[in-house]
């Protein structure tokens, strides 16, 4: 599948809709199948603002168009397709995703505009983000993660976009 700028529109709880054109993460989840198709849940976060309010959104890509999965999505409410990812202390942006291949827990990189990173998790159902903690170290100069995998050996992996570092978080 070819997933485009404009992958189309998600509804929020309450109705609200988001037009989805700047995918920052994609990663499938090993623990989840979608109930329509059987297939694995492919979550995908994009911006909603750049650096500012509103917080960005969590939602599912449907395998076969590549497009927003604009079926209703089990959990959330009313109906909705997308999430926004948002909680105390947490920032408006997030820049990669990951989902620990065990247990489902999805993890992100939420901060404002490439600042204070923090690494967070995210319900799946709510989009409330906790925060595990700061990127940011003064000695190894951990600034700007940009992405984050899970490794064959289950540990997770970030990498910076400034200075191109791999990190073992």
């Amino acid at each position: 599948i070819e997933i485009s700028s404009d992958v189309g529109t998600c509804t929020l709880p309450g109705g609200a809709t988001v037009t989805i054109n700047d995918v920052d993460g994609l990663q499938f989840d090993y623990t989840r199948t979608d109930p329509g198709t059987g297939t694995l849940v492919l979550w995908a976060s994009a911006r909603d603002g750049d650096g500012a309010a509103p917080d960005d959104v969590l939602f599912q890509i449907d395998l076969t168009t590549g497009l927003v999965d604009t079926t209703p999505t089990p959990g959330f409410t009313g109906g909705a397709t997308c999430v926004r990812v948002s909680g105390p202390g947490l920032l408006v942006d997030v820049d990669d995703i990951a989902v620990d291949p065990t247990d489902g827990t999805i993890y992100a990189v939420n901060n404002t505009a490439g600042n204070i990173d923090l690494l967070v998790t995210v319900d799946p159902v709510t989009g409330a983000g906790t925060i595990i903690g700061n990127f940011f170290n003064p000695l190894l100069q951990v600034e700007d993660m940009e992405g984050l995998s899970f490794g064959l050996d289950g540990q997770l992996y970030g990498v910076t976009g400034t200075s191109n570092e791999f990190f073992l978080v």
